[in-house]
């Protein structure tokens, strides 16, 4: 065998022992392993993520938007397509809790979601868009609502964009 042959053998080689060892094979794309889960452009997606006391379900229902419908968002980058969220569905415990129309309605072309215990509270983070137009949406809730949302920009991702804070109201006839 000529050098130049063993020296592509080697590189396959060692890329596919590359390969192997970072997960990809395993099924797992690096936001998996990271503990993101990829939203899907169109449909469902959905997630549990369970900790010693607590069980969390997060459904996101998208719709991918071509640029000729009325219902394309108005924007300044030039897509021909978008993904908007339709609904946004947090369960804990198997219980539904209400989330606001606002807390996803703004939001286009979400990547990925997770969640994490925070100060009493869970967070649902949502990232979203790419270039200038990437997000990062930080949704605060506890096991009966959403208590708050806190939006930041790529560009400045260390100063809150938006900072929305929810009040859940119970109305009682007398």
């Amino acid at each position: 065998m000529n050098k130049q042959a063993s020296c592509f053998m080697w590189a396959v080689l060692l890329s596919a022992v590359a390969v192997i060892f970072s997960g990809v094979t395993m099924g797992q794309t690096a936001a998996e392993k990271s503990g993101q889960t990829p939203i899907a452009k169109s449909g469902v997606t959905s997630f549990h993520t369970k900790s010693l006391i607590d069980e969390i379900d997060v459904v996101f229902h998208t719709v991918r938007v071509e640029k000729a419908s009325d219902l394309f968002p108005s924007m300044a980058w030039e897509a021909n397509s978008a993904t908007l969220i339709q609904n946004l569905e947090i369960s804990v415990h198997g219980k539904t809790i209400f989330v606001p129309r606002s807390v996803f309605a703004d939001l286009i072309d979400p990547r990925v979601a997770s969640i994490k215990f925070q100060k009493g509270d869970f967070v649902l983070a949502i990232a979203g868009a790419d270039g200038a137009e990437s997000y990062s949406v930080h949704v605060y809730f506890d096991t009966t609502k959403v208590k708050r949302r806190m939006v930041y920009s790529s560009l400045t991702p260390s100063i809150v964009a938006e900072d929305t804070h929810y009040r859940l109201t119970v109305l009682k006839d007398e």
